[in-house]
């Protein structure tokens, strides 16, 4: 398991004593942990938590990364915005702060150049792709078909379906993507089960917006192809004119 830290960042290690009175309370949790002395934090938990009942023994430790005093203001602004972008997307959107910071820690962040392909149309390919920052477009053949922003995501079929990519993918200057693997994922889904039915329930909210997308946009096509074709009418005037201009026939023609 790897985890993304900065200076600053604590773990709280503790009993079932205190964490029951904080599952729903995070931000209370947080609150408390923000003591600059360690020691006093695990005082305030222990009395927080007999304070709610104490009906159990109540153990805590907590540890500090690195020194209180500095912090790479970069780094950690970097991992808030991985945190707000997952927060974001339709897959996660469910998950509360525990469950994105499992998800982070199978989340791979991979720079691109101008111009260099993130992915190829007919490639198997098994990664989900974030746009973290700068943008990427798709294309098919010489078209393309969009550009993504950050938040915008592409490939989340590779997660549960081995076949090859229908578009290519290309850095449209400087980018960073963040990655998920399908084997990741289904590790997920295999250890964590509360966290599996949360993840395949939106996968199924998401797979049932682009088949009522695809559906919508097959009625439109076919409602365009039975449309009744006026193209006839377009030179009704200029046949009338024709006629209207024709010369009388000549009297040897006329019936006697």
């Amino acid at each position: 398991m790897v985890i993304d830290l900065v200076a600053r960042d604590r773990f709280l290690l503790c009993s079932d004593g205190l964490s029951g009175y904080f599952e729903e309370d995070l931000d209370g949790l947080s609150r408390l942990l923000s003591n600059a002395d360690q020691e006093a934090a695990v005082r305030d938990l222990v009395d927080a938590a007999n304070a709610r009942g104490g009906k159990d023994n109540i153990t805590a430790v907590v540890v500090t990364v690195g020194d209180v005093a500095t912090r790479d203001e970069t780094r950690a602004k970097k991992l808030q915005l991985k945190r707000e972008i997952l927060a974001r997307m339709p897959l996660f959107r469910p998950l509360n702060d525990r469950e994105i910071l499992r998800i982070l820690q199978v989340t791979e962040v991979a720079a691109f150049k101008n111009g260099e392909s993130v992915m190829q149309q007919g490639d198997k390919g098994e990664e989900l792709f974030i746009v973290l920052t700068g943008k990427v477009k798709v294309m098919r053949g010489d078209a393309q078909l969009a550009t993504l922003n950050p938040g915008d995501h592409v490939g989340e079929m590779a997660l549960v379906r081995s076949q090859p990519r229908s578009a290519t993918v290309v850095s449209d200057g400087s980018s960073e993507l963040m990655m998920i693997r399908r084997r990741d994922f289904f590790e997920i889904l295999r250890k964590e089960h509360q966290l599996a039915v949360k993840l395949l329930w939106q996968f199924l909210g998401v797979l049932a917006d682009r088949l009522a997308d695809t559906s919508r946009e097959l009625g439109q096509a076919k409602e365009e192809l039975l449309a009744e074709d006026i193209t006839a009418e377009l030179y009704e005037d200029d046949e009338d004119r024709e006629t209207a201009i024709l010369p009388p026939p000549p009297p040897s023609m006329r019936e006697s």
